[in-house]
């Protein structure tokens, strides 16, 4: 009789670890941050790239790197220290370094910064993206979700911290997650679907479950 009730048991161990299992999947909490960036908070890198146009000595602008320094060589002004700083207050130091030289002169910044896609996209590799683009926006330049793609499971790594966005149910439902504001440095991974899945994994309980039962007659005869 004792030998019976080990065996009926045994036989419910793997339904009770398949229990255990699908509610720690389901319990998975995620953090997300959809807050877009404001204009005042672009705040300038090393690596990147700005577009700087200068009226009326039209000469003067161009495309320029920033250094690894943060410092920015720029025709007539020399190095500038850009890193650090936001583009607003860039683009204000740089017109009163320009009113030294001539009257009232107008200039214009514009921020290109790296952002790196990889995992299951068609074209994983880092871009050059400016502020209006999206994450949706640099998913569809690295040429979209392959088929494999978990689209519910995406993250976007920014300064050591991890931001989840169900990308899925954002096209589904036309939430703004998709909208979220990228900034100089994100990392964006896209992961693949798991081969093993809640019903291999069931089968192979199920297939532990019968040879614990056989081993189990087995001892007792």
């Amino acid at each position: 009789m004792l030998n019976g009730k080990r065996v009926r048991v045994l036989a419910l161990v793997p339904l009770l670890l398949l229990g255990v299992l699908a509610e720690g999947l389901a319990g998975q909490s995620t953090n997300r941050e959809t807050r877009l960036l404001r204009p005042d908070e672009l705040v300038i890198s090393p690596g990147d790239l700005l577009t700087i146009r200068v009226w009326p000595e039209t000469n003067l602008g161009g495309e320029y790197p920033v250094e690894a320094s943060g410092v920015v060589y720029l025709p007539m002004l020399g190095g500038v220290q850009a890193g650090g700083e936001t583009v607003e207050a860039f683009r204000g130091q740089l017109r009163e370094r320009f009113a030294e030289t001539m009257r009232s002169p107008v200039v214009s910044v514009t921020l290109l910064f790296r952002v790196s896609v990889v995992g299951a996209v068609r074209g994983p590799g880092l871009y050059m993206v400016d502020p209006t683009q999206t994450l949706f926006d640099v998913i569809s330049r690295a040429g979209g979700f392959m088929d494999e793609a978990r689209q519910d499971d995406l993250r976007l790594i920014r300064d050591g911290k991890v931001i989840e966005v169900n990308a899925r149910r954002a096209l589904e439902t036309g939430e703004a997650l998709l909208a979220v504001s990228l900034r100089s440095g994100d990392r964006v991974v896209v992961p693949r679907k798991s081969r093993v899945t809640i019903n291999a994994i069931y089968q192979l309980l199920q297939a532990a479950a019968i040879m614990v039962t056989l081993i189990t007659v087995l001892r007792t005869n």
